[in-house]
């Protein structure tokens, strides 16, 4: 659906509205040159704005009016009601930059056509540690030099969800997202040969393929392939939901700076074409076993449950990369992104295993070479297909940069009324011509009529779910989850204690190989000392919960400090408790474990899990119920077909109630699992927030 369109109500709203725009983000200088005819409004129909892109040996054309542009609608002319130059203010100092109170704010100004959005993809998966260094200099600079008053940029990783966006105008963010890349590259190590898994998922692939041979060792050359290929994924599905959210939330034109060495997309793998042996050997043939288990092993008794192994090996090699990249530039393409694609490796010779004692071979240099060529042929295609520029095979990256910013300084806004006035869903195609020579335009490139649905309905917002601000407010939990941390803490209160979860990120318990010890104290809300509790977290777990004795008579707010210290040094957090409600039940806790139900309970402070993963809640019964039961929702507070089933049990001294979802079932989203209490005072309800990931 075109949010253009919607965005036209009767003539006199829209009038108004547009003269409140048109009275903003220009300069004098660029209203001075601003066509002065105003489009006469027609109530009902369909106004779609169009920024275009005139240039003429890749500068941009000023002057232009009107009459030089046609503007046509799956190939039949429309009317330009009207057009105007938007000029953008260069080095703009941040001081005066806003960056927006709430998520809400932001995504309101993001539907404002004469503001620029700006994304910077960091694709880490895909530069080198001794490349990345060279990213923050021209990243920085293009972006003082690029960044208006009123643009909006925002940064991602592929291990960012797009959910996670947050847009404003301070280089703050950027700052942030750039120390946390580099965090990520060092954790990578100088060599570029040893395997190193950064995420749960990775040391879920790692620990599948263990030899059963007494030493235990890994066949890191078959987990680096399935981790190349996982990591590629991971990177297309960032690009992919990237095109959708921007689409979603803006029709003009989205920029995308992708910072990436690029990517060899070959055609689909098969089981003969990945070596599964320490030898070299080929995979041995996927069969069934007598249960109905495809397994890669089929004759072999094994301890190990390989069923969730075999069935990412089948997904990651089955996955048709050339076929996902071609619809992804298409994707783009329509979705209004042009990506600029930034190769930091430039001209510099890919690094090599100094302590390597072998000479590579003249096959060996060549299959690198051609490595190297189709990675910059695919940044190529990508920038070329979405009118981005691919910067590529040069050490000088701040001169191409510094071009871009020169060529993003200034566009066209023109509108028209749609003569197509079907509300039928179909994608529609725009071409805009200018009738002057040797002009090369670009511009967004169409957009999806509404549905009869949603014109009939007047585009009104659905109706709020009942129990909407109490799922709210446990999504908001979820904003503690931030891509940016080295550790996770979260708290709640029960009977006479305070149970608090302390929990490593992947990447950051992947570092402390040998532990850390975890102190927790605190204070009351007169600040007073409360209580403290000591206790460690132990290899290979990464998480811990501590109990720390209060008293319940003083009800509450605590403040919690948490402490890790390690060899990797030391790490801290704070959080508030608050006070116990006055319930039959009380707050929730969260653990991980395996998906096996005799797999072990682990803390979970950070509430993202994997699919491959089973979430238990715990409730503590402070007053008998009569009768308990658990659904899933989605973010939208929409139940889901998820079976759920509680179960009342004793843990500690205390009476609870029990949850066990397994996540396999589950996309990668964010959901709530509502508990509701029923005794004869009535009907109660609480709710536990998580995000399911890869």
């Amino acid at each position: 659906m075109s949010r253009s369109i919607g965005r036209i109500s009767a003539a006199v709203t829209t009038a108004a509205v547009l003269a409140i725009l048109l009275s903003g983000s220009s300069s004098p200088a660029a209203r001075s040159q601003e066509i002065q005819r105003q489009p006469v409004f027609r109530g009902g129909a369909n106004f779609v704005n169009v920024d275009v892109y005139p240039r003429r040996d890749g500068r941009l054309v000023h002057g232009l009016t009107e009459k030089d542009f046609q503007v046509f609608e799956d190939g039949k002319p429309q009317t330009i009601e009207k057009l105007e130059l938007i000029r953008i203010e260069s080095f703009v100092p941040d001081s005066l930059r806003r960056d927006p109170n709430t998520q809400q704010e932001a995504e309101r100004l993001l539907d404002d056509p004469r503001r620029r959005v700006f994304v910077v993809f960091l694709d880490d998966y895909h530069i080198s540690r001794e490349y990345a260094r060279f990213v923050r200099a021209p990243l920085v600079e293009f972006l003082e030099r690029t960044i208006g008053p009123s643009d909006l940029l925002a940064a991602m990783t592929p291990d960012i969800s797009v959910r996670d966006l947050a847009f404003g105008q301070r280089l703050e963010t950027i700052e942030a997202a750039l120390a946390d890349f580099w965090r990520r590259m060092q954790f990578d190590g100088p060599d570029p040969n040893t395997l190193r898994p950064r995420t749960d998922y990775e040391w879920f692939l790692y620990n599948c393929y263990i030899s059963r041979t007494p030493d235990h060792k890994v066949n890191e050359a078959f987990v680096r392939k399935l981790m190349d290929l996982h990591r590629l994924d991971l990177v297309f599905t960032g690009l992919e939901q990237l095109s959708a959210r921007l689409a979603a939330l803006r029709d003009e034109r989205s920029n995308v700076l992708l910072f990436s060495s690029g990517w060899q997309v070959e055609r689909t793998h098969d089981s003969g074409s990945m070596a599964w042996g320490n030898d070299g050997g080929a995979l041995p043939p996927i069969g069934v076993t007598r249960g109905g288990r495809v397994t890669t092993n089929p004759t072999q008794p094994t301890s190990i449950d390989k069923s969730k192994c075999d069935a990412e090996y089948l997904r990651l090699v089955g996955i048709d990369f050339p076929d996902r990249f071609r619809t992804l530039v298409g994707d783009a393409r329509r979705s209004n992104v042009s990506i600029t694609a930034v190769d930091p490796g430039g001209l510099t010779p890919p690094p090599t295993d100094i302590e390597s004692p072998e000479v590579p071979t003249a096959a060996q240099k060549l299959a690198a070479l051609r490595k190297i060529s189709d990675q910059a042929d695919a940044l190529r295609t990508l920038a070329d297909n979405t009118d981005g520029v691919a910067i590529v095979n040069t050490n000088d990256l701040r001169t191409p940069l510094r071009k871009l910013a020169d060529d993003l300084g200034a566009y066209y806004l023109l509108g028209y009324y749609s003569t197509n006035l079907n509300h039928d869903g179909k994608y529609r195609r725009i071409e805009v011509k200018v009738a002057q020579p040797n002009i090369r335009v670009t511009a967004r490139p169409g957009y999806r009529a509404v549905t009869p649905e949603v014109a009939r309905a007047g585009e009104k917002a659905p109706a709020t779910p009942a129990g909407s601000t109490a799922i709210e407010e446990a999504l908001g939990a979820l904003g503690r989850v931030r891509p940016t941390a080295e550790l996770f803490a979260d708290g709640v209160a029960w009977p006479g204690r305070l149970s608090v979860a302390v929990e490593l990120p992947a990447p950051t318990a992947a570092r402390w190989t040998n532990g850390a010890d975890v102190e927790v104290t605190v204070t009351n809300a007169s600040g007073e000392a409360a209580g403290s509790a000591r206790g460690r977290i132990e290899r290979p777990y990464r998480g811990a919960l501590l109990q720390v004795p209060v008293d319940g008579s003083s009800g509450g707010p605590w403040r919690v400090t948490v402490s890790v210290t390690g060899s990797e040094g030391r790490l801290g957090d704070r959080l508030e408790i608050g006070p116990m409600p006055a319930n039959a039940v009380g707050q929730p806790l969260l653990f991980r474990a395996a998906p096996s139900p005799q797999a072990p309970l682990r803390p979970a402070a950070d509430r993202q899990f994997f699919r491959t993963e089973r979430l238990h809640v715990e409730w503590p019964v402070i007053e008998p119920v009569d009768r308990q039961e658990a659904r899933v929702l989605g973010r939208n507070g929409q139940p889901l077909a998820v079976p759920v089933s509680v179960v009342a049990r004793q843990s500690d001294g205390q009476a609870v109630l029990t949850v066990d979802l397994n996540l396999a079932p589950l996309a990668t989203a964010d959901y709530v699992l509502e508990l509701t209490a029923t005794r004869a005072s009535g009907v109660e309800k609480s709710f536990a927030a998580f995000r399911v990931t890869r």
